[in-house]
């Protein structure tokens, strides 16, 4: 039997995504070379394999963006994973009678499980084949065996399924949350990195004009990102989706001079609309300065991000620029952006500088700024108290046993 895991027992977190990928398409490329589903042999149905790219072609739409590309191939991957095991050792595969076997997808979960998939990781590959499900059962292509009876209990298992994950989905946010609250980032440091960035970034780009290094190229991006973040805790993708149109594009204050960058591409974009950069004349003037050495750098002529580099894709090492600036200014740790960014927004009375600082009405502002729900946040949040927190829990309960025994007045409107 092909395994879907490269080891059993790996610990797939400890493998970074280029490893991951290398093995799951050799596993992939296996199943090909010995004859399973999938493979290109003339004997074998190709409709699972054009029925999963009608799939795609469904959830990409007219104009996919490359976000949303990259996002439905994970979801295509995880999707054939399942195809692939469930379908393994049966035959007429375009009749689709092979996934009706349970007992068989019960197994798949829990090899995935000893693999040591996290509990998240999981629930996104059952989620996903869920969608596949629900497809099918819409618009069942015409090769299709299975009854109403079967496609009603392949997907009554998968949401059995889903259900008992839901425990543990939840303890491992929580745990999440809970680490996070070790990386909160104290006020201080955020001002020093604020005040230091500031000397640095007009000095970078002096050195810039001056040697045109990629090296004081991509310094430049490390001071620059770890001001805003500092600023307005946006995450990663905000700074890695800037366009240069976006930066020249950017709307000005008749009255103050202030500059106003918006960014269309980034994670909650269709719940915030773009996201926001305000700046002072002295800051877009920063921006205006790189953009002036754009056709001497390698990469620039042809640039549509601001951050780019010499490929056309955005810049992944962006956070490793923003870690180096951190660590050059003296500052402590090397915290990522989404660090800097619960600094900012962790819903907890204790941490929160946000929370602690506004009041509610210009908290909402500060989170919507940010594109950050923190009704989402807040229903995992609330379910685990830090230790003050709970020792105010625990007075009120200790306060309901203090007294004399009261009976109450009226029985009837108590009950009411």
């Amino acid at each position: 039997m092909v395994k879907l895991i490269k080891q059993e027992g790996s610990d797939v977190l400890k493998i970074d995504k280029g490893v991951k990928d290398h093995w799951r398409l050799t596993w992939l490329s296996e199943m090909m070379k010995i004859g399973k589903p999938f493979s290109s042999g003339a004997k074998k149905p190709k409709q699972p394999d054009e029925l999963l790219a009608e799939f795609r072609r469904h959830h990409e739409g007219p104009e996919p963006s490359r976000k949303l590309r990259d996002n439905v191939t994970s979801k295509i991957f995880r999707i054939r994973a399942f195809v692939a095991y469930v379908a393994e050792g049966k035959s007429r595969l375009a009749t689709l009678r092979f996934m009706d076997d349970p007992e068989r997808m019960r197994t798949w979960v829990t090899n995935l499980r000893a693999s040591k998939m996290t509990e998240t990781t999981l629930n996104h590959y059952l989620n996903n084949v869920a969608q596949f499900l629900d497809y099918i059962h819409e618009t069942p292509p015409p090769t299709s065996r299975l009854s109403k009876k079967s496609m009603l209990g392949i997907r009554r298992e998968v949401r059995a399924l889903l259900k008992g994950l839901r425990r543990g989905v939840v303890m491992h946010q929580i745990g999440v949350k809970q680490a996070k609250e070790g990386r909160v980032i104290p006020k201080a440091v955020l001002r020093q990195c604020l005040s230091e960035a500031k000397k640095r970034i007009p000095e970078v780009l002096d050195q810039l004009e001056n040697d045109l290094q990629q090296k004081t190229q991509f310094s430049f991006y490390g001071y620059l990102t770890a001001y805003y973040a500092s600023i307005y805790g946006h995450r990663l993708g905000v700074f890695q989706n800037l366009t240069i149109r976006e930066v020249e594009g950017a709307v000005k204050s008749p009255s103050t001079g202030d500059y106003l960058i918006n960014i269309s591409l980034h994670k909650t974009n269709r719940a915030f609309g773009p996201a926001q950069l305000s700046l002072t004349a002295e800051e877009y003037g920063w921006f205006r300065r790189f953009l002036a050495l754009r056709d001497r750098l390698v990469g620039g002529p042809d640039a549509r991000l601001f951050f780019y580099t010499s490929t056309p894709n955005p810049c992944k090492n962006l956070n490793n620029y923003f870690q180096g600036a951190w660590v050059s200014m003296g500052l402590p740790g090397k915290p990522t952006f989404m660090d800097v960014r619960t600094s900012r927004t962790y819903p907890r009375k204790r941490r929160t500088h946000a929370r602690n600082t506004h009041s509610k009405a210009d908290r909402e502002k500060v989170s919507k700024f940010m594109c950050h729900d923190t009704s989402t946040a807040d229903r995992f949040y609330a379910m685990n108290l830090n230790v003050k927190q709970a020792v105010e829990h625990r007075r009120l309960f200790q306060g309901a046993l203090v007294g004399e025994e009261v009976s109450p007045a009226n029985p009837a409107a108590e009950v009411e």
